[in-house]
C-alpha cells in the first residue's frame, strides 16, 4: 500500500478460457398426461381407480396429481376409492375429475372417469 493505493499482483491461479457454458435444454412447455385404470364396468363393491401421470419429453417431471369425486374437495393422490355402502346410499353414477401438474408448472386439462355403483339387495 502506498499513499492510500492498494497494489496487487497475481501469480498463477485460474482464469476463464472461453465463454461460460449455457443450459441448452429446451424449456418444458408440454402438459403432463394422466390416465386412469377403470374398466368401465358397473360395480357392486367399493372400487379403487388408480391415476398414472407422465410428463412427455423434454419434461420436467410430474409434481402433483389431483382429483375430485362428485365435485367434492380437491385431493392430491394417485388413487381414489368410490365407496359402495351396503345401505345402497352410494348407488348410482359417480364422476372422478382428475389432472396433473408438472414441475415446470404446466397444468393438464382435466379428464373424467364415470364409475357406476349398484350394490346387491340383501
Amino acid at each position: 500500500m502506498s499513499d492510500g493505493v492498494i497494489l496487487a499482483t497475481t501469480t498463477g491461479g485460474w482464469a476463464p478460457s472461453g465463454p461460460a457454458e449455457q443450459d441448452t435444454t429446451p424449456p418444458d412447455t408440454t402438459r403432463p398426461v394422466t390416465t386412469d385404470d377403470y374398466d368401465g364396468l358397473r360395480q357392486n363393491a367399493p372400487v379403487t381407480v388408480h391415476l398414472t401421470a407422465s410428463d412427455p419429453s423434454p419434461g420436467s417431471g410430474v409434481a402433483h396429481t389431483y382429483y375430485t369425486l362428485d365435485g367434492g374437495p380437491q385431493t392430491e393422490r394417485t388413487s381414489v376409492t368410490v365407496p359402495a355402502p351396503a345401505d345402497h346410499s352410494g348407488d348410482g353414477t359417480h364422476t372422478i375429475t382428475y389432472w396433473s401438474v408438472d414441475k415446470a408448472g404446466n397444468v393438464e386439462d382435466p379428464h373424467t372417469c364415470t364409475v357406476t355403483i349398484d350394490t346387491p339387495a340383501r
